[in-house]
């Protein structure tokens, strides 16, 4: 499971849909969009590089690399496939977190049919359309 800290918070993600990049596969879409380093901001407002890193003043700078995966109720029915599909796509980008670039935002949207792919044939898909919107790094 991808840790929490490089999932799209609810907060964060409107701000990760405006304005984003897109790319379709046939069974998921990909929302990508690249964000600076100076979008993680304090409560204050102001960036977390101005501000000195005292660990009481109760801020946490964002980290470089976010995902998040959409599975509608029209897509499957059952929350327990949800969850499993859910899962299984974060355990791919976990998989390859350290060969991504840093400052990416992106929400994968999963399609009608997407249920019946097996686990290395998703990951072929997800892998190829990171290495099309070229957010993977040649390792």
């Amino acid at each position: 499971m991808l840790p929490k800290l490089n999932r799209i918070p609810r907060s964060l993600f409107k701000n990760a849909i405006k304005s984003s990049k897109f790319i379709a596969s046939s069974n998921f879409n990909f929302r990508y969009k690249f964000t600076p380093l100076e979008a993680a901001t304090n409560p204050n407002g102001r960036s977390a590089r101005n501000v000195p890193q005292i660990p009481l003043m109760g801020f946490i700078k964002e980290p470089e690399k976010r995902f998040a995966i959409v599975i509608s109720k029209n897509t499957i029915k059952k929350a327990t496939d949800r969850n499993l599909l859910r899962r299984r796509c974060y355990s791919i980008i976990q998989k390859n977190l350290t060969r991504i670039k840093n400052g990416v935002l992106g929400i994968f949207l999963a399609k009608k049919g997407v249920e019946k792919l097996k686990f290395i044939e998703m990951e072929k898909e997800i892998v190829g359309l990171l290495k099309k919107a070229n957010i993977l790094k040649n390792v």
